[in-house]
């Protein structure tokens, strides 16, 4: 029987910027040289950090570096600047899906800056109703490592079958799936609210 929701965070709960040039502009931070076009994956020190590999002291002095020389404070501001606005109708999702009685979780590839700002945010109030984070720092794994999906099972104290799994990249879905969770692509185009409902109710019961 189904118990527990799961979701990715970016592109799925959150809008996040794809891109650090529109991550500097969030935070209101200037860069001494151009970065037009760098996306986040261009930075690889990010995917270290959400592993829990380098310290967040290690990676803003790294991302202060490649932003053109701004300081480690700057980068900081850029890095929480990532994350946007909540999709809209998420909140009223999560809440309507708690109300069921079911566990409602984040499992995202992501780190402990970007909880604990969402958790404890003005400006994103929806980080409130979750039961619980799991990240990929956490686990020291990342989505689609099987072990990520194990660990969120134990911290949110569930099995596979009870767990509905929504991420909007494909390969997570399938790592998702081998473990025997039900698991369903988004995709990111700020419908994902709609998308989740038209799915999930109908496995309600």
């Amino acid at each position: 029987m189904k118990s527990c929701l799961a979701l990715d965070l970016g592109g799925v709960v959150l809008n996040i910027c794809p891109t650090w040039e529109e991550a500097l502009r969030g935070a209101g931070v200037t860069a001494p040289g151009s970065i037009q076009g760098k996306v986040l994956n261009d930075f690889p020190q990010i995917h270290t950090f959400q592993k829990g590999e380098i310290s967040y002291e290690e990676y803003c002095s790294a991302l202060g570096d490649f932003l053109g020389g701004i300081s480690p404070e700057d980068a900081a501001k850029v890095h929480l600047a990532i994350l946007k606005e909540e999709i809209v109708g998420m909140s009223d999702l999560v809440a309507e899906v708690k109300a069921w009685g079911w566990k409602v979780g984040i499992l995202s590839n992501t780190n402990y800056p970007h909880i604990d700002f969402l958790r404890d945010s003005d400006r994103l109030p929806i980080g409130k109703l979750f039961d619980g984070f799991v990240t990929s720092y956490d686990a020291g794994f990342n989505k689609p490592e099987p072990e990520i999906y194990s660990f969120f099972q134990e911290k949110m104290g569930v099995s596979h079958q009870e767990v509905v799994f929504f991420d909007d990249f494909e390969e997570n879905v399938i790592g998702a799936r081998e473990v025997g969770w039900d698991a369903y692509l988004v995709k990111p185009d700020g419908t994902s609210a709609t998308q989740i409902r038209n799915i999930l109710w109908p496995l309600r019961n």
